[in-house]
C-alpha cells in the first residue's frame, strides 16, 4: 500500500433535517443540533453499485443518515473514529490494525466503544440469520432496522465495502485502495471512515465465530439455547412458581444445620456482582428464556455492551439458575451485599449456604411424593449439567464471553470457582454424577492466598473435592514466619523436604533460646540395638536416659524432619525441645514418661541405624501410643472447633505429605495428635473409626439428616484406611491400597521410599533384602527392581503407568517410584503377571497397528476431550461391531503418527473393543515393537507373532514398549457421521489374546 497523499481532516458537518432520511431521526428534542453521518465519498471511491447491493442482500441504503451528536451509537463511532486517530496512522502500516484490534478483542483489551458497536451489529446479524426477512416481514425488518439508523447505515457501508474485497479490487482491506486512490478530495476523515469499516468487519466476523460456537452458553444465541427456545415442550415450565422466596426463612447462619451443609456439600463463596438487572421481570424457568427477555431489542437507547452481556451471563447462572431450580421468585436483595470495594456488590457466601441449607429443607417438606421428586429430579439434573458444561466452555477463548468482555484470567478464574461452589452443592443434593474439568479448581486463587500447591493437590483426587477446596479457600493458610510457598509446586512443598542435609540443624522451641543440646549416652543405646532390643529415653529435666522396651508403655512421636526436630542419638537436640517432647509423653504415659524419637534413637552409625530400620514397623507397632509432632497442626487445631476443620487441616498438614510417616500412623495403636489443647485421640474423640451406615439418596430429597453423608475421614486417607483396617479379614495390604496412600507424598532421599513402607508392604518382601544393595547412582533402581523381584507376582496394569520408569535392563516397565503411580494400575482384580530377571510375563489383548500401514486421511490432529493442537489421532474402525474408535497420542510432544515407524501393535488389558468408553476414563493402550515383527496369514491379514510366539505362557512373544496411548470410542452422532459420510479409518478386529515378555 503507498502512502496517502495530503488529505485534510474535516468532521461530519452539521445539517438541518432537510433530506429524506428525516424520518429516521426520533429526535425528542427539535432544537438539537444534527449531524450527517456519510458513507457517499468512500463507497464512489470504490465503485460500489449502492442500490444493487441493497437489492441483493437485503440492506436497507442508508449511505448518508441525519442523527444527532448526543445519538448514543453516534458517539460510538466517533468515539471508534477518535481511537484511530490518536493510535494509528494512514500510512503503509494501517491494513494491520484490524488484525491489531483482532488481537486485543481476543483478550480483552478492545476499547469499549469498538466492542459495544461490533456487540450491536453482531445482535443485527444474528437476529437476521435466525429469522431472514420474507417479502412479508423485509417492511417490518426494515422498519426495526430504520430505528437505528446509525446502527443500519454502518451495517450497509460494512456489507458494501466487503464487496470492494476481491482481487480484482487489488486490495483486501478498502483503506489500501483508498489511501492509493487519485482522488484527492477524500479526506483524511474519509480514510479514517475506511479503517473503522475495515476493523468492524474483521471484528464482526470474529465475534460471529465465537457465537456461532457457543454450544451451552444460557446466552440466547447458543446452541442449547436455540434448542429449548424453540421446544414448545418446555414452554409449559413459565407458570410453575411454587412460592415466592421470603429472606425470614432463611436458617440461622450459625444454626446446627447450616454448619452441617458447609461440611457437607460445601460453602460457597462471594461471587462478584457485575449489576446485570435481575428484578423487575417475570419469571422465567429456563436460562435461555431469562436471558432472552432481559435483552431488549434494538432501539436508539440500547446499548448492549460485552460487558453487558457478561453480567446477564452471570446473573443467568446465579439468580436465573436458582430460580429455574427452586421454582421460587428470589429477590436480588436477598443474596446481593456491599463488596470489597466503594460501588462493588457480591452475591453473599454465607447467604447462599443459608440457602442452600434452607431449600433441601424445603423440599422435604413439600415433595413428598416418589414420582414427583424423580421428575424434579431429572429436570433439576438437566439445569445443572448445563450449568457445568458452561463453566467449562467459559475457559475457552473461542466460546467464553468474560475474557473477551475485558475481564482478567484471573477474574474470570475466581468468579468460574465461585459460581462452581454454589452449583456443586445442589448437584450433590439431586445427585447428579456431573464431571467438571479440573482446570475449574481455583489452584492460582490457593496459591495466591498463601496454600502450599503440594497441599492442595493431595486433597485434588479426593471425594467431593470441591466441598473439601470450597471450604479451605476460606481458611487461613499455615504460612512459615521467613518464608512463603511461591515456588512450591504440586509434587513438593520447598520448606518440607531437607535440601542440604550437610546444613540441617535442628531448631529451638524460642527462635531466641540458646540453650545446649542434651543427647543419649551412645554406648547404652548401640548395646540394646546390637541385641536386637528398641532403646527408649526418659528426660528428669537435665539429662536422658536409656531404657530397654521391655513391656514398657512408651509414646512413639512421629513428626517432620523439615519442621526442626531431626538428628541422631550422636548430635540429640536442644534441651528446650526435649523437655517439650518429654511433657507431651508424660502427659499421655505419668508413670513413665518414656518415649521413643528417632532423633535421640536412632544413631548414625551405618550397621546399627540398618537395625533401627528394621526394628521401625515394629517401634511404631507396640508403642502404646503414636503422638504426631506437626507445626500446622498444633497450631491451628483445637477441641473448640469444628472437627472437619480440625480434620481438613490435618489433611493439609506436613505430617501427611511424607512418606515415612504412613507407617507410623498406620501402625499406631492409639493415635494422637498434638493440638493447642494438648495430644487428642481423635479417632477416639470423635469416634471416626466406627463404621458408617451405607447410605441411599431419593433424586431430590437431601440426605441433611444424615451428617454422616460425606465421610470426614475421606480428608485424611490414614486415618480413613485405619477405620477400614479394623473391618478387613486379611492381615496384608495390597499394594494398590498402598500405591493409593502414598500419592502425592515425598521422601528427601528417593532410595528410602520402599525401606520407608517396608513395613505395611506383602510378607513376601524383605525390607533386609532392600536395605542389601549398596548405595550408589542406581539404587533407587534397584531397590525397585528388588522389591519387584520378591514381588514376583505384578498387577498385570503396572506397565501401563506412566510416571518415570526404571533404565535397567529387563524392567523397562517398571516404575522408579510408586509416589507416581496411579493406584488403579496396581489394582489385582486385572490379574496378574510374573515378574522375572529378564521382563514381565503377562496375557494381554493384542491388536496389530503398524503405523505405516496407516491410510494417512485417518490421521488428524486435536483430538483428545479438549481439543489439543499437539495431539494426534487415528479413526479406527472395529468391524465386528462396526463402531468408530480414536487411538490418541495424549503427549503434548506434537509427534505425528508417522513419526512412530517401530510401533508394530496396540496391547490392551480388555479385548472388547467395542465396550470401550465413550470420551470417559479411556482405556489405556501400550504402543510396542515386536522385535520378530509380524507375519502373515494366508488371507493377507496381519497375524500376531509366529506360529508358536504368544500363544502359551511357555512361548511368550517379545515386545518392548514404545509409548502409551489412549483409545476412544466416538459418541453416536460422530460415529454415525463417520459411517455415513465414509470417513477414512483403519479397519480392524478384535484384539488377540496374546503372552507377551515386556521387556
Amino acid at each position: 500500500m503507498g502512502q496517502s497523499t495530503s488529505r485534510s481532516l474535516v468532521a461530519p458537518e452539521r445539517q438541518n433535517p432537510t433530506t429524506a432520511t428525516e424520518g429516521l431521526q426520533n429526535v425528542d428534542d427539535a432544537s438539537e443540533s444534527k449531524v450527517r453521518l456519510s458513507w457517499s465519498r468512500i463507497l464512489d471511491a470504490l465503485e460500489v453499485e449502492v442500490e444493487l447491493v441493497a437489492e441483493d442482500h437485503g440492506c436497507i441504503p442508508l449511505v448518508d443518515v441525519i442523527t444527532t451528536e448526543t445519538d448514543l451509537h453516534y458517539r460510538l463511532f466517533q468515539d471508534c473514529i477518535q481511537y484511530l486517530r490518536e493510535k494509528y496512522s494512514l500510512g503503509a502500516s494501517a491494513c494491520s490494525v484490524p488484525v491489531a484490534l483482532r488481537k486485543k478483542a481476543a483478550t480483552g483489551e478492545l476499547p469499549w466503544c469498538f466492542s459495544t458497536l461490533v456487540n450491536l451489529q453482531l445482535d443485527i446479524q444474528w437476529s437476521y440469520k435466525q429469522q431472514p426477512p420474507t417479502p412479508e416481514s423485509k417492511a417490518p425488518w426494515n422498519d426495526e432496522l430504520c430505528s437505528v439508523p446509525v446502527l443500519a447505515s454502518i451495517r450497509f457501508a460494512m456489507v458494501a465495502t466487503t464487496l470492494s474485497h476481491s482481487p480484482r479490487a487489488g486490495h483486501w482491506h478498502a483503506i489500501c485502495t483508498l489511501a492509493d486512490s487519485p482522488d484527492v478530495s477524500l479526506t483524511d476523515w474519509d480514510l479514517y471512515q475506511a479503517l473503522f469499516l475495515d476493523c468492524m468487519g474483521t471484528l464482526l466476523r470474529e465475534a460471529y465465530g465465537h457465537r456461532c460456537l457457543a454450544t451451552w452458553s444460557p446466552m440466547p444465541w447458543s446452541a442449547a439455547s436455540m434448542r429449548e427456545l424453540s421446544d414448545s415442550r418446555l414452554t409449559y415450565l413459565e407458570s410453575f412458581v411454587t412460592a415466592i422466596f421470603d429472606e425470614s426463612d432463611l436458617p440461622h447462619p450459625d444454626s446446627r444445620l447450616v454448619h452441617m451443609v458447609r461440611w457437607t456439600l460445601g460453602c460457597p463463596v462471594d461471587i462478584p456482582w457485575l449489576c446485570a438487572s435481575h428484578d423487575g421481570y417475570d419469571f422465567r424457568a429456563t436460562l435461555p428464556s431469562y436471558t432472552k427477555m432481559r435483552r431488549r431489542g434494538l432501539s436508539r437507547d440500547t446499548v448492549h455492551s460485552l460487558r453487558d452481556d457478561a453480567a446477564l451471563w452471570l446473573s443467568a447462572m446465579t439468580f436465573g439458575l436458582l430460580e429455574a431450580i427452586t421454582r421460587m421468585r428470589i429477590p436480588e436483595s436477598a443474596f446481593l451485599v456491599p463488596g470489597p470495594r466503594e460501588g462493588d456488590f457480591s452475591l453473599s457466601g454465607s447467604r447462599l449456604l443459608q440457602f442452600i441449607a434452607y431449600w433441601g429443607s424445603y423440599v422435604e417438606q413439600h415433595y413428598d411424593d416418589e414420582d414427583m421428586q424423580a421428575e424434579r429430579g431429572r429436570e433439576i439434573a438437566g439445569h445443572l449439567r448445563r450449568a457445568l458444561h458452561a463453566l467449562a466452555e467459559e475457559y475457552d477463548d473461542s466460546t467464553g464471553i468474560l475474557r473477551r468482555a475485558g475481564f482478567s484470567t484471573r477474574e474470570r478464574d475466581d468468579i468460574l470457582f465461585a459460581l462452581l461452589c454454589l452449583i456443586v452443592p445442589f448437584c450433590i443434593l439431586v445427585t447428579t454424577n456431573s464431571r467438571w474439568p479440573s482446570r475449574l479448581i481455583p489452584n492460582e486463587r490457593l496459591k495466591r492466598l498463601g496454600w502450599c500447591p503440594s497441599a492442595t493437590a493431595t486433597l485434588s483426587s479426593r471425594q467431593f473435592l470441591i466441598m473439601i477446596i470450597s471450604n479451605l479457600a476460606q481458611l487461613p493458610p499455615v504460612v512459615l514466619p521467613t518464608a512463603s510457598h511461591v515456588r512450591c509446586t504440586k509434587q513438593a512443598c520447598e520448606f518440607y523436604t531437607v535440601w542440604d542435609p550437610a546444613a540441617y540443624a535442628p531448631r529451638h522451641v524460642d527462635p531466641s533460646c540458646r540453650c545446649e543440646y542434651v543427647r543419649p549416652p551412645l554406648d547404652k543405646v548401640l548395646d540394646l540395638l546390637s541385641r536386637d532390643i528398641i532403646p527408649l529415653v526418659t528426660y528428669d529435666g537435665h539429662s536422658l536416659q536409656v531404657l530397654p522396651a521391655d513391656g514398657i508403655p512408651y509414646v512413639a512421636i512421629s513428626h517432620v524432619w523439615a519442621q526442626g526436630m531431626g538428628s541422631t542419638s550422636e548430635d540429640g537436640l536442644p534441651s528446650c525441645m526435649v523437655r517439650r517432647i518429654a511433657g507431651l509423653a508424660r502427659t499421655l504415659h505419668p508413670d513413665t514418661g518414656a518415649f521413643w524419637m528417632d532423633s535421640l534413637c536412632v544413631p548414625n552409625v551405618k550397621q546399627p541405624r540398618k537395625r533401627a530400620i528394621l526394628h521401625m514397623s515394629e517401634t511404631y507397632r507396640d508403642a502404646a501410643s503414636v503422638l504426631v509432632i506437626d507445626d500446622c497442626i498444633r497450631t491451628q487445631c483445637s477441641v473448640g472447633k469444628s472437627w472437619r476443620e480440625n480434620l481438613l487441616r490435618i489433611a493439609t498438614s506436613a505430617w501427611v505429605r511424607r512418606v515415612w510417616t504412613l507407617q507410623e500412623g498406620l501402625l499406631a495403636r492409639e493415635l494422637f495428635f498434638e493440638f493447642l489443647d494438648g495430644p487428642v485421640n481423635v479417632e477416639e474423640v470423635w469416634r471416626l473409626m466406627t463404621p458408617i451406615e451405607k447410605k441411599t439418596i431419593p433424586p431430590v430429597l437431601s440426605p441433611l439428616s444424615n451428617e454422616e453423608f460425606f465421610t470426614p475421614t475421606a480428608l485424611v486417607p490414614v486415618l480413613n484406611f485405619r477405620s477400614a483396617i479394623q473391618r478387613r479379614s486379611s492381615p496384608e495390604t495390597p499394594v494398590s491400597d498402598l500405591v493409593s496412600l502414598l500419592h502425592l507424598r515425598t521422601t528427601t532421599k528417593a532410595e528410602d521410599e520402599l525401606i520407608a513402607i517396608g513395613s505395611l508392604l506383602p510378607s513376601r518382601v524383605k525390607v533386609e533384602r532392600l536395605l542389601a544393595e549398596r548405595d550408589g547412582a542406581d539404587v533407587v533402581d534397584r531397590r525397585m527392581r528388588a522389591f519387584l523381584l520378591q514381588l514376583r507376582d505384578v498387577p498385570r496394569g503396572v506397565p501401563f503407568g506412566q510416571s518415570p520408569r526404571l533404565t535397567l535392563p529387563g524392567f523397562s516397565w517398571a516404575p522408579r517410584a510408586l509416589v507416581d503411580e496411579s493406584a488403579t494400575c496396581w489394582w489385582e482384580g486385572d490379574g496378574t503377571g510374573t515378574c522375572t530377571e529378564d521382563g514381565f510375563l503377562a496375557e494381554y489383548f493384542m491388536l496389530p497397528f503398524h503405523v505405516l500401514s496407516i491410510p494417512p486421511s485417518a490421521v488428524i490432529r486435536g483430538v483428545t476431550e479438549t481439543p489439543n493442537e499437539k495431539s494426534w489421532g487415528v479413526r479406527v474402525l472395529h468391524g465386528a461391531s462396526s463402531t468408530v474408535h480414536l487411538v490418541i497420542d495424549p503427549s503434548d510432544e506434537g509427534r505425528p503418527f508417522f513419526d512412530w515407524e517401530s510401533v508394530d501393535a496396540l496391547l490392551f488389558l480388555r479385548g472388547d473393543v467395542s465396550n470401550a468408553p465413550i470420551y470417559g476414563i479411556p482405556w489405556n493402550c501400550l504402543a510396542v515393537h515386536v522385535p520378530s515383527g509380524l507375519v502373515t496369514c494366508a488371507s493377507g491379514g496381519e497375524e500376531v507373532g509366529t506360529s508358536e510366539a504368544g500363544n502359551s505362557q511357555q512361548h511368550p512373544l517379545a515386545v518392548e514398549i514404545v509409548a502409551h496411548w489412549n483409545l476412544y470410542r466416538l459418541n453416536a452422532t460422530q460415529e454415525a457421521e463417520t459411517l455415513s459420510k465414509g470417513f477414512p479409518a483403519l479397519p480392524v478386529d478384535d484384539p488377540r489374546s496374546t503372552w507377551v515378555k515386556v521387556a
